[in-house]
Protein backbone atom coordinates (compact mmCIF):
# COMPACT_ATOMS: atom_id res chain seq x y z
CA UNK A 1 0.00 0.00 0.00
CA UNK A 2 1.56 3.41 -0.91
CA UNK A 3 2.40 5.72 2.39
CA UNK A 4 -0.24 8.69 2.37
CA UNK A 5 1.57 11.81 1.56
CA UNK A 6 0.87 14.44 4.41
CA UNK A 7 0.27 17.68 2.53
CA UNK A 8 0.85 21.20 3.65
CA UNK A 9 -0.89 22.75 6.25
CA UNK A 10 -3.75 25.23 4.80
CA UNK A 11 -3.87 29.01 5.56
CA UNK A 12 -7.07 30.49 6.53
CA UNK A 13 -8.41 33.45 9.06
CA UNK A 14 -11.37 33.64 11.32
CA UNK A 15 -12.70 36.68 12.02
CA UNK A 16 -13.30 38.40 15.20
CA UNK A 17 -14.63 41.93 16.14
CA UNK A 18 -13.24 42.84 13.14
CA UNK A 19 -9.83 41.78 13.14
CA UNK A 20 -8.31 38.60 11.50
CA UNK A 21 -7.14 35.17 13.53
CA UNK A 22 -5.10 33.47 10.96
CA UNK A 23 -4.53 29.33 11.89
CA UNK A 24 -2.88 26.82 9.97
CA UNK A 25 -4.82 23.63 9.08
CA UNK A 26 -3.22 19.67 8.16
CA UNK A 27 -7.09 18.71 7.16
CA UNK A 28 -8.19 15.46 6.95
CA UNK A 29 -10.93 13.57 9.37
CA UNK A 30 -8.46 12.70 12.09
CA UNK A 31 -8.96 13.36 15.54
CA UNK A 32 -8.33 17.25 16.22
CA UNK A 33 -5.48 18.24 18.07
CA UNK A 34 -5.18 22.16 18.84
CA UNK A 35 -1.61 23.19 18.74
CA UNK A 36 -0.95 26.68 20.65
CA UNK A 37 2.71 28.06 20.15
CA UNK A 38 4.91 29.74 22.85
CA UNK A 39 5.55 33.58 23.09
CA UNK A 40 7.19 35.11 20.60
CA UNK A 41 6.30 32.13 17.78
CA UNK A 42 3.58 31.22 15.68
CA UNK A 43 1.37 28.07 14.57
CA UNK A 44 3.54 26.82 11.89
CA UNK A 45 6.26 25.84 14.87
CA UNK A 46 3.98 22.94 14.55
CA UNK A 47 4.09 21.92 10.84
CA UNK A 48 6.48 19.21 11.18
CA UNK A 49 4.19 17.43 14.32
CA UNK A 50 1.40 17.70 11.90
CA UNK A 51 2.66 15.95 9.27
CA UNK A 52 3.84 13.26 11.35
CA UNK A 53 0.84 12.90 13.15
CA UNK A 54 -1.20 12.91 9.54
CA UNK A 55 -3.48 11.14 8.76
CA UNK A 56 -4.79 9.84 12.02
CA UNK A 57 -4.62 13.84 13.60
CA UNK A 58 -6.38 16.51 12.35
CA UNK A 59 -3.69 19.42 13.55
CA UNK A 60 -5.01 23.07 13.89
CA UNK A 61 -2.23 25.67 14.59
CA UNK A 62 -3.35 29.55 15.39
CA UNK A 63 -1.14 32.49 15.22
CA UNK A 64 -2.44 33.48 18.83
CA UNK A 65 -3.45 37.43 18.81
CA UNK A 66 -0.22 39.67 18.71
CA UNK A 67 1.82 37.21 16.48
CA UNK A 68 1.97 35.53 13.02
CA UNK A 69 0.04 36.54 10.58
CA UNK A 70 -2.55 37.40 13.50
CA UNK A 71 -3.66 41.00 14.29
CA UNK A 72 -3.43 42.32 17.45
CA UNK A 73 -6.06 42.14 20.14
CA UNK A 74 -7.44 44.85 21.95
CA UNK A 75 -5.20 43.26 24.52
CA UNK A 76 -3.20 40.10 25.60
CA UNK A 77 -5.05 39.14 28.80
CA UNK A 78 -5.76 35.37 29.47
CA UNK A 79 -9.37 36.08 29.17
CA UNK A 80 -8.68 37.39 25.40
CA UNK A 81 -6.16 34.28 24.13
CA UNK A 82 -8.96 31.93 25.49
CA UNK A 83 -11.88 33.67 23.82
CA UNK A 84 -9.79 33.24 20.71
CA UNK A 85 -9.13 29.90 20.68
CA UNK A 86 -12.85 29.01 22.10
CA UNK A 87 -13.87 30.77 19.27
CA UNK A 88 -11.73 28.62 16.52
CA UNK A 89 -13.40 25.58 17.86
CA UNK A 90 -16.60 26.72 17.66
CA UNK A 91 -16.17 28.17 13.71
CA UNK A 92 -14.26 24.95 12.85
CA UNK A 93 -16.75 22.74 14.68
CA UNK A 94 -13.97 20.93 16.47
CA UNK A 95 -15.61 18.86 19.47
CA UNK A 96 -13.55 17.82 22.43
CA UNK A 97 -9.65 18.07 20.91
CA UNK A 98 -6.16 17.65 22.77
CA UNK A 99 -4.64 20.80 23.21
CA UNK A 100 -1.16 20.70 22.93
CA UNK A 101 0.28 23.91 23.96
CA UNK A 102 4.09 25.25 24.61
CA UNK A 103 5.65 27.41 26.85
CA UNK A 104 2.65 30.71 26.47
CA UNK A 105 0.58 27.79 24.91
CA UNK A 106 0.82 25.68 27.60
CA UNK A 107 -0.70 28.77 30.07
CA UNK A 108 -3.39 29.12 27.51
CA UNK A 109 -3.87 25.29 27.41
CA UNK A 110 -3.96 24.73 31.12
CA UNK A 111 -6.18 27.87 31.41
CA UNK A 112 -8.43 26.29 28.08
CA UNK A 113 -9.21 23.11 29.96
CA UNK A 114 -9.78 24.90 33.43
CA UNK A 115 -12.44 27.16 32.10
CA UNK A 116 -13.94 25.03 29.84
CA UNK A 117 -13.27 21.42 31.05
CA UNK A 118 -16.16 19.98 28.47
CA UNK A 119 -14.15 21.48 25.62
CA UNK A 120 -11.04 19.56 25.90
CA UNK A 121 -10.18 15.59 26.05
CA UNK A 122 -6.75 15.57 26.93
CA UNK A 123 -3.63 18.04 27.36
CA UNK A 124 0.13 18.17 25.74
CA UNK A 125 2.15 20.50 27.59
CA UNK A 126 5.49 21.21 26.37
CA UNK A 127 7.85 22.41 29.46
CA UNK A 128 6.10 24.61 31.06
CA UNK A 129 4.78 23.94 34.98
CA UNK A 130 1.92 26.01 37.04
CA UNK A 131 3.89 27.37 39.31
CA UNK A 132 6.74 29.40 36.87
CA UNK A 133 9.52 31.24 38.04
CA UNK A 134 9.92 33.60 34.95
CA UNK A 135 9.44 36.74 33.72
CA UNK A 136 5.27 36.92 33.42
CA UNK A 137 4.70 40.53 32.46
CA UNK A 138 2.78 39.01 29.22
CA UNK A 139 0.44 36.92 31.36
CA UNK A 140 -0.50 38.80 34.01
CA UNK A 141 -3.96 37.91 34.95
CA UNK A 142 -2.30 34.18 35.39
CA UNK A 143 -1.52 34.39 39.07
CA UNK A 144 -5.30 36.27 40.02
CA UNK A 145 -6.85 33.11 37.91
CA UNK A 146 -4.94 30.04 39.74
CA UNK A 147 -2.95 30.80 42.22
CA UNK A 148 -1.99 27.58 43.16
CA UNK A 149 -1.39 24.29 41.54
CA UNK A 150 -3.87 22.66 43.73
CA UNK A 151 -6.26 25.04 42.82
CA UNK A 152 -5.74 25.06 39.03
CA UNK A 153 -6.31 21.32 39.25
CA UNK A 154 -10.04 21.61 40.80
CA UNK A 155 -10.47 23.72 38.08
CA UNK A 156 -9.40 21.23 35.33
CA UNK A 157 -11.91 18.54 36.21
CA UNK A 158 -12.35 15.84 34.32
CA UNK A 159 -10.84 17.28 31.13
CA UNK A 160 -7.23 16.57 32.02
CA UNK A 161 -7.94 13.09 32.94
CA UNK A 162 -4.93 12.31 30.82
CA UNK A 163 -2.09 14.72 31.07
CA UNK A 164 0.98 14.46 28.80
CA UNK A 165 4.26 17.08 30.40
CA UNK A 166 7.25 16.89 27.82
CA UNK A 167 10.44 18.49 29.70
CA UNK A 168 13.43 19.61 28.28
CA UNK A 169 16.15 18.50 30.61
CA UNK A 170 18.49 21.29 29.64
CA UNK A 171 15.34 24.03 30.01
CA UNK A 172 16.03 27.15 32.27
CA UNK A 173 11.87 27.31 32.39
CA UNK A 174 10.95 24.32 33.39
CA UNK A 175 13.21 22.24 36.41
CA UNK A 176 13.20 18.47 36.27
CA UNK A 177 11.90 18.72 40.21
CA UNK A 178 9.05 20.71 38.97
CA UNK A 179 8.40 18.66 36.13
CA UNK A 180 8.42 15.66 38.22
CA UNK A 181 6.00 17.21 41.32
CA UNK A 182 3.86 17.53 38.50
CA UNK A 183 3.23 14.20 37.18
CA UNK A 184 3.86 12.45 41.08
CA UNK A 185 0.60 14.81 42.21
CA UNK A 186 -1.97 14.12 38.98
CA UNK A 187 -3.21 10.82 38.41
CA UNK A 188 -2.19 9.02 35.53
CA UNK A 189 0.30 11.75 34.23
CA UNK A 190 2.75 10.97 31.90
CA UNK A 191 6.21 12.84 31.90
CA UNK A 192 8.35 12.41 28.62
CA UNK A 193 11.70 13.81 28.89
CA UNK A 194 13.85 14.76 26.24
CA UNK A 195 18.06 16.22 26.15
CA UNK A 196 17.09 19.96 25.10
CA UNK A 197 16.21 23.06 26.23
CA UNK A 198 12.82 24.50 26.10
CA UNK A 199 12.02 24.52 22.52
CA UNK A 200 11.37 21.05 22.54
CA UNK A 201 9.72 20.89 19.40
CA UNK A 202 12.33 22.61 17.43
CA UNK A 203 15.44 20.79 19.43
CA UNK A 204 14.41 17.52 18.71
CA UNK A 205 11.16 17.36 16.15
CA UNK A 206 11.28 13.60 15.29
CA UNK A 207 11.48 12.57 18.94
CA UNK A 208 8.74 15.05 20.17
CA UNK A 209 6.49 14.11 17.47
CA UNK A 210 7.07 10.04 18.66
CA UNK A 211 6.46 10.71 22.09
CA UNK A 212 3.18 13.46 21.25
CA UNK A 213 1.78 10.09 18.71
CA UNK A 214 2.67 7.36 21.22
CA UNK A 215 0.45 9.63 24.03
CA UNK A 216 -1.99 9.93 21.56
CA UNK A 217 -2.54 6.44 20.46
CA UNK A 218 -3.86 5.62 24.00
CA UNK A 219 -6.83 8.20 23.31
CA UNK A 220 -7.92 6.54 20.73
CA UNK A 221 -10.78 3.94 20.51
Amino acid sequence: MKPITPPDPARAALTLDGRRLSYLGSGGPGHPLLALHGHFSEGRTFAPLARALFPHWRAVAPDQRGHGFSDRGPDFSREGCIADATALLTHLGLERPVVLGHSLGGVNAYQLAARHPGLVRALVIEDIGTEIDDDLSFCPSWPHRAPTRTALTEQLGDSARYPLLIHGTRSDTLTEAHAKELASRRPHTSLAQLPTGHTVHETAPDGFAATVSAFLDTLKG
